[in-house]
């Protein structure tokens, strides 16, 4: 019976694969993870920014109920698609109503007489309280905060 010997080349060549991917493999790891932590620090401003512009536009459309809550009920229904976990981290928005138009930067309009303005912001402390684990230093590549704003007029 012949025995298999193996030269000194491919044990060699082992080794160097095993210390190749000792090396690569955390970069890898931490780029992922880095991909995943402004994914989601992307998809929390986006969300944001379109829930207070849709609860601004509501608040300014309708006056069934009161504008404030109008303007609460419809960033909560825009923010449903978020998991729960994160949609129970983001904070309540802020809500004026009735400030004069001339304070929300109109400069469309001619004349703001009868006009009046609902402003919509959010502000979440994203670095104080982050929506996901952060390995140690983290805390200064990430925004400190998120903060989105909308604004719009409505004629009273």
């Amino acid at each position: 019976m012949k025995r298999k010997t193996t030269s000194f080349a491919t044990t060699k060549a082992r080794g160097a694969s095993l210390l190749e991917f000792i090396f690569v493999f955390p970069a890898l790891l931490l780029s992922i993870y880095l991909i995943v932590v402004y994914s989601l620090v992307f998809l929390l401003q986006q969300s944001m920014t379109y829930a207070v512009s849709e609860a601004s536009r509501a608040a300014a459309i309708s006056t069934a109920k009161s504008r404030d809550q109008l303007a609460i009920d419809r960033v909560n229904f825009v923010l449903t698609s978020l998991p729960s976990a994160l949609k129970s981290k983001l904070p309540a928005p802020t809500i004026q109503t009735g400030r004069p138009a001339s304070e929300c930067g109109s400069s469309v309009l001619k004349t703001t007489d009868g006009f009046f303005c609902v402003r919509v912001t959010m502000t979440y402390p994203f670095a104080s309280n982050p929506a996901i684990i952060l390995l140690p230093g983290m805390e200064k590549l990430v925004p400190q905060t998120l903060s989105a704003s909308a604004s719009a007029l409505y004629e009273n």
